[in-house]
């Protein structure tokens, strides 16, 4: 019953690692209804947390060689705290459910790691096509509406 249960679970999320290339988020929030229809519907938020950790975890090792290590400081706190919103999430999600948290738990941190790393992916193709990081690309609009959401959250916290 728990592999069937896992097994299910793993097929009705979000399917991050088919992803080649991410739609900027952006996008799906607009698809949504925004973000008053974001903060109402639970996958969807989950959807956006999990995209938002996954970019300041991604983002923190691309400017780790910078400055004084303050800026990767800085987004490895808050993908931090995303990453804890977005598993209490699922814990809350899943609390019914016959699925260990540990399992849950670990499918969460591998989630974010696969966005993490097509956010690397995509910032790796940018540099090539034009020589920037994430300038000029989808990515650097994704830096602010993420640091957006995360004040929205901490608000939220609060």
């Amino acid at each position: 019953m728990k592999k069937f249960l896992l097994t299910l679970f793993l097929f009705i999320n979000v399917e991050v690692s088919a992803q080649v290339s991410m739609k900027p988020l952006d996008d799906y929030i607009t698809e949504q209804g925004g973000v008053d229809s974001i903060l109402q519907d639970a996958n969807a938020l989950s959807y956006v947390t999990s995209r938002c950790a996954g970019f300041f975890l991604f983002y923190a090792g691309a400017v780790q060689n910078l400055a004084d290590g303050s800026l990767t400081d800085l987004y490895a706190d808050k993908a931090t705290n995303l990453m804890f919103i977005y598993l209490n999430m699922h814990a809350a999600a899943h609390k019914e459910s016959e699925i260990d948290s540990d399992v849950i738990n670990d499918y969460a941190i591998n989630q974010i790691q696969e966005i993490k790393n097509l956010y690397r992916s995509d910032m790796e193709q940018n540099y090539i096509n034009t020589g920037e990081n994430i300038i000029g690309s989808y990515l650097e609009e994704e830096l602010l509406l993420c640091d957006k959401m995360s004040q929205l959250f901490e608000v939220l916290q609060s």
